[in-house]
This record gives structure tokens, sequence and C-alpha cells, in this order.
């Protein structure tokens, strides 16, 4: 599991195991084990190649649509991933911190590509292009539909960079349809 909240997170599940067996919940380490080295969260630091266009493009798709997902995001893309550029495609809903989030994982970027999922709380692309810190802005392109994102990220993806989809779950369903035909798995 990749991000140091994965340590935390299965931290909190083994205490509450412990708990529940001081109920009469048993559970037995084996199980413990099994259950921990199968967890898989569809969209939560996500990865996965594929090869479409005849090219191979690597992607990491992440939820991550507040300030503390985001931070933990960029320090997730600092100390575990390796890549050459780092293409972020983004799409947020209106009502989040876009301020925030948007100058989190700009800093990181060498392109960032704004779009819109669909849902009536979406932010318009432009609107998240004004929240983007204005020494990150020359890296911005808009493209309105998802589709078109991930295309434009493709075109400028090399075989050591990496396609980073943030901001919204809506946006990673979008994205998991497009590119693995699924919404989840």
């Amino acid at each position: 599991m990749k991000g140091d909240y994965q340590i935390e997170n299965a931290s909190l599940a083994l205490a509450v195991l412990a708990l529940l067996g001081e109920k009469g919940f048993q559970i037995t380490e084996a199980q413990v084990r099994q259950g921990l080295s199968e967890v898989h969260w569809p969209g939560r630091l996500e990865s996965f190649s594929l090869t479409r266009k005849g090219k191979k493009v690597s992607y990491l798709l992440d939820g991550a649509h507040n300030p503390a997902g985001v931070d933990s995001l960029v320090q997730t893309l600092a100390t575990e991933c390796e890549f050459d550029k780092l293409i972020v495609i983004w799409g947020a809903m209106a009502d989040k911190d876009l301020q925030t989030t948007l100058a989190l994982v700009a800093t990181r970027a060498h392109t960032i590509i704004l779009t819109k999922p669909d849902g009536e709380r979406s932010a318009e692309p432009e609107l998240l292009l004004q929240n983007v810190p204005d020494d990150c802005k020359e890296k911005c392109r808009v493209k309105t539909t998802v589709e078109d994102a991930i295309t434009e990220a493709e075109k400028l993806a090399g075989r050591d960079d990496l396609i980073l989809i943030a901001g919204s779950l809506y946006l990673i369903g979008a994205s998991r349809k497009i590119l693995l035909g699924e919404l989840v798995a």
C-alpha cells in the first residue's frame, strides 16, 4: 500500500480488531495478514500502466480533494513515486478549497490539465485556473471534458513520465471508466 497514511489506517484497523477481540470477536493472525495484503481501494493511490494508441503510459489515480488529502498525495509523490515529468489532470467540485489544493499540487507538476467531470457541483476549468498560483499558470492547459484531458496528457507523456489524475472522486470515476472500462473493480 502506498502512502504513509496507510500505516495509520492499518494501525487503526488493528486496534479495532483488538477491541472487538475483547468482546468475543475472534480473528486469526493469518486472517489479518491476508486482509492487509489484499487491501485494494480503487482511485486511492491506484497506479497502473496501459498501452494506448501504441504508447505505454503510467497513471496514478487519487481521489484527494481536500488540503490534507492533497498534502498526503504530494508527500507520496515525493517519497514513493519515480518519474521524469508529472502531468496532472485536475478536476474538482466548486465548493472545495481550490486555492490551497491547487497550490499544493501545482508546485510538483510539469503540466496541469484542468478539466470538469460531470456533476452540477463541478468547477469550471476556468475557475480552477483562477485558483492556480500565478507563478504556475503557464503550466496549465484547459480541456472541457475528461476524455479530452486524458488524450492531451497521453500526448504529452513520455516513457518515464507519470499522469496523475486527482482532485475529485467524480473525476476518478470518469477516468477509470475511460481508461479501464469500469467504475470500480
